[in-house]
Parts: structure tokens; C-alpha cells; sequence
């Protein structure tokens, strides 16, 4: 009967009470690791959050309906030819690349077809700049 001691709990133990990884042994007991384990994912942690509060008019659910609604209109207006894509960034020129449409009036119906035809970095980049200026 083999023993090893318990790097957590300084116990000996026999090595079948130790779980086994890649081929080693794992230096804390199976009671050690499973407590460990426990403590982590029902400790109370402060809950993250990104750089918009909650309390933010982004996520407010007249504003969330509004953006759907500009959203369809903008779509649809591009389907229809009404607005037509560009093959390159307004912003940085770049070309083969993804291009989308940046609504930045806002998503107000009047302002729903005002659109920045921007590359995928240049409108994360865009977004980035809003939350920032919202706090």
C-alpha cells in the first residue's frame, strides 16, 4: 500500500484517494480538490459587468425595441436597393473585409436609414467610443 501526503490538508494518504491527470498524480487529495472545487463556484463573487451600467438607457426595453425596429427598416431598405453597400470602410478604407451599417444618430426612427458604412474594427471601435461617452 502506497501513501502520499496531501499538499493541502498535510494528511497521508493511500494514492487511490488522489484523482489522476495526464498521467500524474494530482498533489491534493480527492477531498481537498472536490472542497476546493465547492468553495470556488458557490462562493459569492461580485458579479461582472461591462463598461454600461444596467441602468443605461442601451438597455432599457423601449430603446431595445426601437433599435429592432430601425434595424428591420435599415435591412430591408438595403435589400430593396434603397441603400446600397460599399465595398470599402467610410472610416479606414479597408476593402474585402465585412461592412456594416453604423447608426450613429442613434436608432430613432428618422435617423433609422442614417448609416456609417464601417469595417468590423472600425464599428466595434465606434461602439467601444459610445459606451465609453455613456459611462
Amino acid at each position: 500500500m502506497e501513501t502520499r501526503e496531501c499538499t493541502k490538508c498535510h494528511e497521508l494518504k493511500e494514492i487511490s484517494e488522489f484523482y489522476v491527470c495526464g498521467g500524474k498524480l494530482q498533489t491534493h487529495c480527492k477531498i481537498c480538490c472536490n472542497n476546493h472545487t465547492y468553495a470556488k463556484y458557490h462562493s459569492v463573487q461580485p458579479k461582472t459587468t461591462t463598461i454600461q451600467s444596467l441602468h443605461s438607457p442601451i438597455f432599457t426595453k423601449d430603446y431595445k425595441m426601437m433599435q429592432a425596429k430601425s434595424r428591420v427598416k435599415f435591412s430591408l431598405a438595403v435589400k430593396s436597393g434603397k441603400l446600397i453597400k460599399p465595398n470599402a470602410c467610410q472610416k479606414c478604407g479597408k476593402t474585402n473585409c465585412r461592412i456594416e451599417g453604423h447608426h450613429y444618430l442613434g436608432y430613432e426612427p428618422e435617423h433609422a436609414l442614417d448609416v456609417k458604412w464601417l469595417c468590423n474594427y472600425c464599428h466595434s471601435v465606434a461602439h467601444r467610443i459610445i459606451v465609453e461617452q455613456n459611462g
